[in-house]
């Protein structure tokens, strides 16, 4: 036997309501057993924001089993089997984690879905990169260059507790 899961970044299925539809889509397409989402909505939401109603039934349909965190709706599952919540908690304003408890492959599976801090990145500075690097003026390349790094180091401070901390969650 097998067990598929896929998970999506859906950014709020946000967009016009093409890019939703092709969200519920790519989901329908692939068929897992169980689709984790990270900034995700509710089904309620998808209805409310003029997503196309026959997709939504059909993902209902293939999905019975549907969760979106009541703390914060950024992390939910779709499942084909029951599943239980063992554990939400989030640090800060953007690092959740969910565990999940469901069934396949003979036994239980634990499945941890999480959306972890970004990098910190702006637009501007990406922008900002991409220019630099394309003309590379020297006398600005060490403004940026401190400006980024300390942006960077520090995200990866965050992702490294948030990294400890996933990695607690699955030992347990």
């Amino acid at each position: 036997g097998s067990y598929t899961l896929t998970t999506y970044n859906t950014l709020g299925f946000a967009g016009d309501k093409e890019t939703k539809n092709a969200i519920i889509d790519e989901i329908l397409e692939k068929n897992a057993d169980f689709v984790c989402i990270q900034e995700g909505t509710t089904i309620e939401d998808l209805r409310y924001w003029h997503t196309d109603p026959d997709r939504i039934a059909r993902l209902c349909a293939r999905y019975p089993y549907v969760h979106f965190s009541n703390k914060n709706h950024t992390l939910g599952c779709f499942s084909k089997r029951p599943i239980g919540i063992i554990m939400e908690q989030s640090i800060g304003n953007y690092f959740y984690v969910e565990a999940y408890k469901t069934s396949g492959l003979g036994g239980e599976i634990y499945i941890i879905n999480t959306h972890m801090e970004s990098i910190g990145l702006t637009v501007d500075d990406k922008r900002l990169y991409m220019d630099l690097t394309q003309t590379a003026k020297k006398e600005t390349l060490k403004g940026v260059r401190s400006h980024l790094l300390n942006k960077l180091l520090r995200a990866d401070r965050q992702r490294a507790v948030q990294a400890r901390l996933i990695k607690s969650i699955a030992d347990s």
